[in-house]
């Protein structure tokens, strides 16, 4: 990716945070919407970490793979709606995506995201994943004081927004950009 293209990235993305910010009230009138942006996150995201290499994220022939842990939801369907609607690619690669009930079939993904309705608890997850290149994105807010990368949440104005565990970024062999952290509300 180019410097200038990734300028031209980053600036899209820092824009839709400030927009959202802004009217985050408008969105959380409207579930299918607050579903949208976090799609739309989820793939923003991704354009601000870094993978190991044996993340396989360097093979061109492998896809970038998202799991999504917990039952099928609203939520789940719209992250898949988004990207193929949208034809989405992330690090010039398909998306590939799993849906999975349990944290036992969580595969060789790099990003795994974990919806509210999740049997299993994030303590679990994130002692399952703590070794592997994964970036753990949870649904559930608090979860990034218990384990997850990032987490969704609502202000108490009704905005949509995230806070990232910088001590789990830290430690994971997965690296969060110093521009999403300094967006984010940090969890030490």
């Amino acid at each position: 990716m180019s410097f200038c293209h990734f300028k031209l990235i980053r600036n899209f993305f820092f824009l839709f945070v400030s927009a959202s910010v802004v009217f985050g009230d408008v969105y959380t009138n409207n579930e299918n919407i607050i579903n949208q942006l976090k799609a739309v996150y989820l793939e923003k995201f991704s354009l601000f970490t870094d993978w190991p290499s044996e993340s396989k994220i360097y093979d061109k022939d492998k896809p970038f793979i998202i799991d999504i842990l917990g039952e099928d939801s609203p939520l789940s369907q719209e992250i898949k709606r988004t990207f193929q609607e949208e034809n989405i690619s992330i690090l010039n690669k398909k998306v590939k995506f799993n849906f999975i009930e349990k944290f036992s079939e969580i595969t060789d993904c790099h990003i795994l995201f974990i919806t509210e309705n999740s049997i299993n608890t994030i303590e679990e997850i994130a002692d399952f994943v703590k070794t592997k290149p994964i970036l753990v994105i949870s649904d559930v807010e608090g979860d990034a004081q218990k384990g997850a990368h990032i987490n969704f949440y609502l202000t108490s104005e009704g905005k949509l927004h995230f806070e990232i565990n910088a001590n789990v970024a830290r430690s994971s062999r997965v690296q969060i950009n110093s521009r999403l952290l300094r967006i984010a509300k940090i969890i030490e």
